[in-house]
């Protein structure tokens, strides 16, 4: 027996873009059932900007005050180089003119956001959790939907719906199906990603960078505020380096501590928010940390995953670089 109608749209996974898809539909009276594989839906992830752009469309959903109410909105963005001198700031958000603000918040808040919506609007009974898209069979009349029950294996009775939308991420099984030679093309990039807490940098409001691509790059962004009541900031540590021989690491979230650590000196503020960053003690602030491959007379080149340790003070008094 098929569930669905032959009339609604079928959204494959209810991530950000599929729920944000689904109150987009639902706005323009366009009936859509989601589809998620997860058995629940929970607050995951780390940390996410949204951009003027981005959160235009958000505002059309009306979750703008929710989101800023959430996350921090940003004043300015700074560079710094991997000394910690200020190299550039801009305004950024409603600071820059734009009408809608750029804000740091948590996925997981972002992602409850629109799930909350999501289930007022379309109804809860319109999310359907536990189901794992496997396939789907399209025909003149439509689309059949394929899934099976994530937790047990067990196959689900096919869907039937006129259109089937994939929102279902990097692992995409519908994607797949229409292109089953793809492969993922690793670039040399990996990326360690965290959460903590502490003081604010600056005004608590920046989103910083440190360092270039050529030498190791350093992100640092708030993604909540007063979180613990004492006026402190969450923001997202998030570390990240170019090295071929490093690919089979992704993902290894103790190492990404440890370069978070050993990449500031103890001394310095930066160095301290990094430090404490690590234990989780204090507060959380993007760090990106990077560092380039390059091919030199037919051999891979790395630069060292330490290449950025000397960085001074950004919110005090500034240091003159080493000379070597």
């Amino acid at each position: 027996m098929m569930g669905g109608t032959a009339t609604e749209i079928a959204i494959v996974g209810a991530g950000i873009g599929g729920l944000a898809l689904a109150l987009g539909l639902h706005q323009r009276g366009i009936p859509s059932r989601v589809y998620e594989s997860a058995p629940e839906l929970k607050e995951l992830g780390v940390g996410i900007t949204i951009l003027p752009h981005a959160m235009r469309e958000l505002t059309a959903l009306g979750l703008q005050d929710k989101i800023v109410a959430g996350g921090v909105a940003n004043t300015q963005s700074a560079f710094f180089n991997r000394f910690g001198q200020l190299l550039y700031h801009e305004p950024r958000g409603t600071y820059a003119g734009y009408a809608y603000p750029e804000v740091g918040i948590h996925r997981g808040r972002l992602h409850t956001a629109l799930y909350d919506a999501a289930k007022e609007r379309l109804g809860a009974e319109n999310i359907l959790t536990n189901r794992r898209c496997v396939g789907v069979e399209q025909d003149a009349d439509g689309v059949t939907l394929l899934c099976q029950e994530t937790t047990s294996g067990a196959a689900l009775p096919p869907v039937r719906a006129a259109i089937v939308l994939a929102c279902d991420g990097i692992n995409s099984a519908v994607r797949r199906q229409f292109y089953p030679n793809e492969e993922l093309a690793f670039e040399g990039i990996n990326t360690w990603r965290g959460v903590a807490r502490s003081k604010p940098i600056l005004d608590g409001h920046t989103y910083i960078r440190i360092g270039s691509i050529k030498t190791g790059k350093l992100v640092i962004y708030p993604i909540a505020d007063n979180v613990d009541g004492q006026g402190r900031s969450w923001s997202i540590s998030r570390a990240r380096r170019r090295s071929l021989a490093d690919r089979r690491t992704i993902g290894t979230s103790r190492r990404s501590w440890k370069i978070s650590c050993r990449s500031m000196s103890p001394g310095a503020s930066i160095g301290s928010t990094c430090r404490n960053s690590c234990e989780i003690r204090r507060s959380c602030w993007n760090i990106r940390w990077s560092t380039v491959t390059r091919s030199n007379a037919g051999r891979s080149v790395a630069s060292r995953w330490w290449a950025m340790p000397r960085i001074r003070c950004i919110s005090g008094a500034r240091t003159a670089p080493p000379r070597h």
